[in-house]
């Protein structure tokens, strides 16, 4: 350990070699070259869990997976390597891919993905596969033994509930809706009122607010914004204030607020320019350059100086482009120190 670096150094214009092994719950990869003596050298290991949809790909679909996020993790040194890239891997699955089929739009992005690399597939043995494997089954890592356990695959919020409510709650439902139906045109059906097809909520705040939270809070929903939300709720639902109670909801929703993106262009501070009663000619100045003129008598610049406060009056004075800061304090000093004086303020960006 302390004669020998662990890892190889890698070199740019030799050809890279992968290493790769997926389990069902997690991928690995080792990046290795060839040094002097013809024996492959690890240059870097690579190591992921999959995430809860990919460990439910068949083991053909987690065998190219691994081959993707292994180049994807070293693209930098991958991606234009002026000599094929070799994968090592035990293929046995991936002959499921050398026959035309029906692809899902994930398997496409892989597959557009793995078409930016010049590689081609090397048969290993699992046996000898050892360094990728180990890395693919890394005791740490979840194993995925209770995926898919207690799932609900129709939740009882998917189906219609026959509800039993008191005389005071009906008969204050019916009122509402006697307010509504001749000023917003509500259709009755089966028991239900409807405007345009849309379902009408006659529920308290409470109900509303849970309408609005199962179209906006979900992760499938990703907390869209004030308009989005009340476009998804419109959709099904309707009542009088639905825009304004969207609105309120968004704004008081915590998330959103937090990871909210300022996505107006932020201006830089204006200073102003102020001057004084009083003031006396060239106390106040403006400097700036007029570049890429035609050259003359070796000068191509034209450095200007200002009287901002006072006579507006405004000085030239022949220069260089690649003049220095202490050449514009030495033009300064010849040219109006010795007729004003030092400035109280100079403005120049």
């Amino acid at each position: 350990m302390t004669a020998e670096p662990v890892l190889k150094q890698l070199e740019l214009d030799k050809q890279f070699e992968l290493e790769v092994d997926a389990s069902g719950f997690a991928v690995g990869a080792v990046l290795l070259q060839r040094g002097g003596d013809n024996k492959r050298h690890p240059i870097g290991y690579y190591s992921a869990t999959l995430i809860e949809a990919e460990r439910n790909y068949n083991i053909y679909d987690l065998e190219l997976l691994a081959i993707v996020k292994a180049l994807r993790n070293w693209r930098p040194f991958l991606a234009g390597s002026p000599h094929i890239i070799t994968v090592h891997t035990d293929h046995a699955n991936l002959q499921y891919w050398r026959q035309p089929h029906k692809i899902s739009r994930h398997i496409a992005r892989e597959v557009a993905e793995l078409a930016e690399y010049n590689v081609i597939l090397r048969h290993i043995p699992g046996k000898a596969n050892g360094r990728a494997d180990a890395l693919s089954r890394r005791p740490d890592y979840n194993q995925g033994t209770h995926d898919n356990e207690n799932i609900t695959v129709l939740p009882d919020s998917l189906f219609i509930r026959t509800l039993t409510i008191d005389e005071s709650q009906h008969d204050q439902k019916m009122l509402t809706i006697r307010k509504w139906t001749n000023a917003h045109q509500l259709k009755e059906f089966g028991g239900k009122w409807y405007k345009e097809g849309k379902l009408v909520i006659t529920g308290d705040a409470n109900e509303r607010k849970k309408i609005i939270r199962e179209f906006h809070d979900p992760p499938t929903a990703g907390h869209p914004g004030i308009a989005w939300t009340k476009d998804l709720v419109a959709r099904t639902y309707w009542w009088p204030k639905l825009q304004k109670d969207v609105e309120d909801y968004v704004k008081g929703c915590t998330s959103c607020q937090a990871n909210k993106i300022n996505k107006h262009v932020q201006k830089a501070p204006l200073y102003p320019v102020t001057t004084q009663a009083e003031t006396r000619p060239f106390q106040t100045i403006a400097l700036d350059f007029i570049t890429k003129l035609p050259l003359s008598e070796g000068q191509d610049t034209i450095l200007t100086i200002t009287d901002q406060g006072c006579t507006k009056m405004a000085l030239f004075v022949p220069c260089s482009e690649t003049i220095t800061a202490e050449g514009v304090a030495r033009l300064y000093l010849h040219h109006m120190f010795k007729r004003f004086g030092l400035p109280l303020k100079v403005i120049s960006d």
